[in-house]
């Protein structure tokens, strides 16, 4: 199934309509709308399946930047744009137990702010503000 993003929709077009935008250039499997969860209102962008991936790129071309009720089609392979990044694989550290100063219970190096007026008790032994 190949699937067909369209954007810049009007917020009052219809399942029916899209198809009918479609229907010269492509065989159609189904349209769905986005709607927002809350409102059930149209999120202005809708999926096209197409079956034959050969007449869904010809359709693309097609229907991209042509207007409908005065707003510019966007259309393009649907997943084709925001990909995420593979996660970062974890690296395990070659320490298994804590440090002498961690044992202790004291504050690790670095820890807070060195701007005494973010944080005045790591300054060390005066405060510019007392």
């Amino acid at each position: 199934m190949f699937k067909i993003y369209v954007g810049n929709l009007d917020y009052s077009v219809t399942a029916e309509q899209v198809n009918a935008l479609f229907a010269s250039h492509c065989q159609i499997e189904d349209v769905a709308i986005a709607t927002d969860k809350e409102t059930g209102k149209s999120r202005g962008f809708a999926i096209v399946m197409v079956r034959d991936e050969q007449q869904g790129k010809k359709a693309i071309v097609a229907m991209n930047g042509k207007k409908h009720l005065g707003r510019l089609l966007v259309v393009d392979e649907s997943g084709k744009g925001k990909k995420r990044p593979a996660e970062p694989p974890l690296v395990e550290t070659s320490r298994t137990q804590p440090t002498a100063r961690q044992a202790r219970g004291d504050r690790p190096i670095g820890a807070g702010s060195r701007n005494p007026r973010r944080n005045p008790g790591t300054s060390r032994g005066r405060n510019p503000r007392r």
